[in-house]
C-alpha cells in the first residue's frame, strides 16, 4: 500500500471511510503529469488514469501546470460496492481541491426523456456522493466543504446530443441545492492559484 499523500491525510478520509467495502488507500491511484486523462474503465469495472488516446472518448481531464500530485480515487466498484443510491464514479484530488466525476459516456440521449433522465440519474448519484462524504467527515469533526473546494462533473460522450440550456438549469439548480459547482465540461485546472474549468 502506498504512502497516504497530504491532500488525503489533510481530510482524513482513510479515518472516515474505515470499514467499508475497500481500503480506501487501495482505491487510490496517482500522478503529477501535466495533464492527466481519467475513464471510467468497462473492462476493470472502475474509474482509472489512462493515456492520451483517451482524449477522443468521454474522459475527464484534469490540466495540471505545476506537476502536483495528483490522487484519483475509485469511488462506484472502488470504496463502495454498489452502493444503494449509487455514487459517484471517482474522485479527482489535489490539495486544495476535490472534484467528483461521475461518467455517462455511454449514455446515447435518443430522445429527449433520455438525455432528461441521464442528467438527471448522474445529479442523483452526485448529490448522493456529496451527502455521504458531507456526513462520514462531519462523523470525525469536519466540514468537508470548508476544508477544500469541492465541485462535480458530468461526463458524456462526444457524440451525446448535448443542450446548453438545459445543463445552464441543471447547474443553477445543483448550486442552490447543493452549494456546490456542477460542471459538464470534461476538463479542469488544478492549480493552487487558478481552480477555474479550462474551457
Amino acid at each position: 500500500m502506498m504512502a497516504v499523500p497530504q491532500a488525503i491525510s489533510n481530510l482524513q478520509l482513510r479515518r472516515a471511510f474505515r470499514g467499508y467495502a475497500a481500503e480506501l488507500m487501495d482505491c487510490v491511484e496517482t500522478r503529477s503529469d501535466a495533464v492527466v486523462y481519467v475513464i471510467d474503465d468497462n473492462d476493470r469495472g472502475i474509474s482509472c488514469f489512462a493515456g492520451a488516446e483517451a482524449a477522443v472518448s468521454g474522459c475527464f481531464i484534469g490540466l495540471n501546470p505545476a506537476n502536483h500530485e495528483l490522487h484519483l480515487l475509485s469511488i462506484d466498484n472502488g470504496l463502495f460496492k454498489s452502493p444503494e443510491g449509487g455514487v459517484a464514479d471517482c474522485a479527482l484530488i489535489h490539495a486544495d481541491l476535490f472534484a467528483f466525476v461521475e461518467f455517462k459516456s455511454n449514455a446515447e440521449g435518443k430522445t429527449q426523456d433520455s438525455v432528461t433522465y441521464t442528467y438527471e440519474k448522474a445529479i442523483s448519484q452526485l448529490e448522493h456522493t456529496l451527502e455521504m462524504f458531507n456526513a462520514k467527515l462531519a462523523d470525525i469533526g469536519l466540514d468537508f466543504r470548508k476544508a477544500v473546494e469541492v465541485v462535480c462533473h458530468i461526463i458524456v460522450s462526444p457524440i451525446f446530443p448535448r443542450q446548453s440550456a438545459m445543463e445552464m438549469n441543471y447547474c443553477m439548480r445543483f448550486a442552490i441545492d447543493n452549494g456546490v459547482e456542477l460542471s459538464f465540461d470534461n476538463q479542469r485546472i488544478f492549480s493552487h492559484t487558478d481552480n477555474q474549468n479550462h474551457t
